[in-house]
């Protein structure tokens, strides 16, 4: 049997076969005998020299080349070095791939390892802050508790010198005298006293400026006569507890019934005639501000001043108790004692109010006057006022007056500033008639030429 073999684009060999079976073989050839004829006549004989040929040329090219597959099966080798090669660039681009992929994490592990040590930075300047801070604490605290260890000793000994007769009050106590730069015992304060002065004249602030400065000195520096300036908080607590010492009564000169000693009793009786009137007006105006209004004997220079009641708080010991409650000053209100205004019947701005007061007691302007001359006594003597902005608009008003067209202000100007004072009076619902500058001048007046 004869048996081709074709590829693509030609024969490629012919091998002949043993028929299995002499049947087989019979069956064949008559089937090929009784078969059509055909355009394509295959002859055995044709062939016989090839297929002598063929083990001789397969010899020669597998003593040249190797295997009779590297001629008749390039078509496998082919592939198989395709497969390699690809095989090669598929492992190269995974090794390009992995050490991207490797440098990619390491520039985040970079980046992360910076972020990690700013962040490392950051907190180590805070901890040293803090540290520092601490230790200034550290150190306040160790100074808060000398000072509070120094204060309980003054106050075991105050408390023990109060059934003694020698106090322990002269040697830990030492106040501000006026005429020196430093501080001074009780026992010289009693020793440069006049003869004349029966008691120890006193004022408690919060700074030696405030009290140089407290109007409640001035009649007091012009008879000579010496006062204790106490500055520390604990010292008006002190005197408070002591009362007295050797026989000398401290008195507190921001308190109501000074007594120096020397007064004219007939000049105090004729300023309270003349002046009556104008102290029930200002009480009016006032109203429940002020538990009175009378005649000062402690001023020269000031208009007026606010001072406490006999049994009631200073306004030092108020400060002081107003920051022991931590702003919740509801529970002070009953505590504090009303407050007492006192007026100088010499000062300028005192006889132009009684003037008004019996020719015009219901001026709005000198409403206004007293209601700002209250709230100035009120900053002078220590206290604080209860808004600050109101009495700021209050004082621009007052200024507003005074100055207005005192340059040769421009007429537009001035009916802006009319229109503006008319808009305020409207809102504060009372109907005043606006007046020149000029016309509110009296002969006390400062800006007068």
């Amino acid at each position: 049997m004869l048996h081709q073999h074709h590829y693509h684009g030609g024969l490629a060999s012919l091998h002949c076969l043993s028929p299995p079976d002499p049947a087989f073989h019979a069956h064949y050839h008559s089937s090929m005998i009784t078969m059509a004829p055909s355009p394509f006549h295959f002859s055995p004989a044709t062939y016989e020299p090839i297929l002598r040929d063929a083990p001789a040329v397969a010899g020669n090219s597998s003593a040249g080349s190797g295997s009779a597959e590297d001629v008749y099966g390039s078509r496998t080798v082919m592939p198989e070095e395709e497969r390699r090669r690809r095989r090669m660039v598929s492992n190269r681009e995974s090794a390009r791939r992995s050490r991207m992929r490797k440098q990619r994490q390491l520039k985040e592990l970079w980046e992360q390892v910076v972020h990690l040590r700013g962040t490392n930075r950051r907190l180590l300047d805070e901890l040293n802050q803090a540290m520092r801070g601490c230790s200034d604490v550290c150190c306040e605290n160790a100074r808060l508790e000398k000072e509070k260890a120094e204060l309980n000793t003054k106050l075991e000994g105050l408390m023990q010198a109060q059934n003694t007769t020698t106090p322990i009050i002269r040697y830990v106590m030492r106040p501000q005298l006026p005429g020196s730069q430093g501080y001074a015992y009780l026992d010289q304060y009693v020793e440069n006293m006049p003869e004349n002065q029966k008691a120890i004249y006193y004022i408690a602030t919060d700074s030696l400026q405030s009290a140089k400065t407290a109007p409640f000195l001035e009649k007091l520096v012009q008879k000579d006569i010496e006062v204790l300036y106490l500055i520390e908080p604990i010292d008006e607590v002190a005197i408070q507890n002591l009362q007295t010492y050797k026989e000398k009564k401290f008195v507190d000169i921001s308190k109501e019934d000074l007594e120096l000693g020397d007064e004219d009793e007939d000049k105090e009786k004729e300023s309270k005639q003349e002046y009556t009137l104008l102290c029930d007006w200002i009480k009016q105006q006032l109203g429940d501000k002020v538990a009175k209004v009378q005649i000062s004997k402690r001023l020269s220079s000031s208009p007026c001043v606010l001072v406490s009641g006999k049994f009631g708080w200073s306004a030092n010991m108020e400060r002081l108790m107003k920051a022991q409650t931590l702003g919740d000053t509801s529970s002070l209100e009953f505590m504090r004692g009303r407050r007492i205004f006192e007026i100088n019947p010499d000062h300028p701005i005192i006889k132009d109010l009684s003037a008004a007061c019996k020719n015009e007691p219901e001026s709005d302007d000198a409403k206004r006057a007293v209601e700002l001359l209250y709230e100035t006594a009120l900053i002078s003597s220590g206290y604080t006022p209860e808004s600050p902005a109101e009495l700021g608009g209050k004082i621009y008003g007052m200024m507003t007056m005074a100055l207005g067209g005192r340059w040769g202000r421009s007429d537009s100007d001035e009916a802006v500033t009319s229109s503006s004072s008319a808009e305020a009076d409207s809102s504060e619902g009372a109907a005043t008639e606006v007046v020149e500058p000029s016309e509110v001048r009296t002969e006390s007046d400062p800006w007068k030429d």
